[in-house]
């Protein structure tokens, strides 16, 4: 596998991790996809236009894997849309039949329908409003979700239940909290938050019960389908520095580990919070990082060992594999920021980074 070329405005080649002088070549592009197979060790860049790849010093802000197929890769570029690759990332296609406004797109989430992989649901932000469009076939045709409490509602995040496949939850940056009993067709608007809510998240037990990340709330939970809610990190006790932590800033992201049922994993600017149990207790898992915590944008998992885990902060990944309490560093020496980490579900060696910059 070919060695990851990076060149800097004061011109380095990047080996492996060692950084040596080269020449003066034009500075090349560095936001893009990037593929390791051998956990971090080495890097591939998948946006190389010398070699035909189209996502050339473009912002990837979401990349999911086809759970069925972990070779099928979906990615939403900033300004371009979104792409598919068939063979692992070798090569992409644009597909975008149906949606308008393409070079104003900046498309953040990706959802696969658990009852058929071809059929997807993408946030993104279309002619500067939040949309949920649905492809079906692979992505080869799409259209807007639309229904009467969606066509000025500013979309943010969007779930699908894991019970009831038909049950949807979605956030808007108008602070409103909507359910669809029918996917999609209708929608009841069930809650309006005080703050801007960003991701939501259900657990696969129970259809009711729901987490949202809300800025300058921090976690927010529901336990009854979204009428009522309440924040479930006003006080985290953090035994190893023994300290309170008295609500949480700006949650970067949530996230759910499909090997712990009943886990929620907080990304916020004060840390990463770790959930057991579904309820209030929170304890913090990333005292032993390295780096400035408002830095960590992302978190995956693992798909065998449940206390091993990745998170992207600007241009590293970090691996823990005993569940936070020291962490492996992988270092890509780009300017750019790491937005999404993909696992291979057969091959966990193998590992996607969307990377890219936007201002928040």
């Amino acid at each position: 596998m070919k060695k990851l070329l990076v060149v800097f405005p004061l011109v380095f080649l990047l080996v492996g991790c060692q950084l040596t002088p080269y020449g003066e070549p034009d500075l090349p592009p560095t936001a893009g996809i990037y593929k390791t197979t051998n956990n971090g060790e080495d890097w591939e860049y998948l946006s190389n236009p010398e070699r035909g790849q189209p996502i050339s010093n473009m912002s990837v802000f979401s990349l999911r894997s086809d759970p069925m197929v972990p070779s099928v890769l979906y990615a939403g570029v900033f300004s371009t849309g979104i792409y598919r690759s068939w063979d692992a990332g070798q090569t992409w296609d644009s597909i975008n039949r149906g949606i308008p406004a393409i070079q104003y797109a900046f498309i953040n989430q990706i959802t696969f329908d658990p009852n058929d992989t071809n059929t997807l649901y993408v946030v993104g932000r279309f002619d500067e409003i939040g949309k949920i469009v649905w492809g079906d076939n692979a992505g080869a045709n799409w259209e807007y979700l639309y229904a009467d409490a969606l066509t000025t509602t500013d979309i943010n995040s969007f779930t699908i239940s894991h019970v009831n496949h038909r049950l949807f939850y979605a956030t808007s940056r108008t602070k409103a909290f909507l359910r669809s009993e029918d996917k999609g067709q209708t929608w009841q608007a069930m809650h309006w938050f005080d703050g801007i809510p960003g991701k939501v998240i259900t657990l696969p037990q129970n259809d009711n019960l729901i987490f949202v990340g809300v800025e300058g709330k921090g976690v927010m939970k529901s336990e009854d389908g979204g009428a009522n809610w309440q924040v479930c990190t006003q006080e985290i006790e953090d035994e190893r520095r023994g300290t309170r932590i008295i609500n949480l800033p700006k949650v970067n992201d949530l996230a759910h580990n499909p090997l712990r049922p009943l886990s929620v994993y907080a990304i916020t600017q004060s840390g990463i919070f770790f959930n057991s149990d579904g309820g209030d207790s929170w304890d913090s898992i990333s005292d032993s990082l390295p780096l400035q915590r408002q830095d960590i944008r992302t978190i995956a998992f693992h798909p065998q060992d449940l206390d091993t885990f990745y998170i992207g902060a600007k241009d590293t990944l970090y691996i823990t594999y005993n569940h936070g309490y020291s962490w492996d560093i992988k270092k890509l020496y780009i300017p750019d920021e790491i937005r999404h980490i993909v696992v291979d579900q057969r091959d966990p060696a193998t590992i996607y980074l969307g990377v890219g910059v936007y201002e928040d």
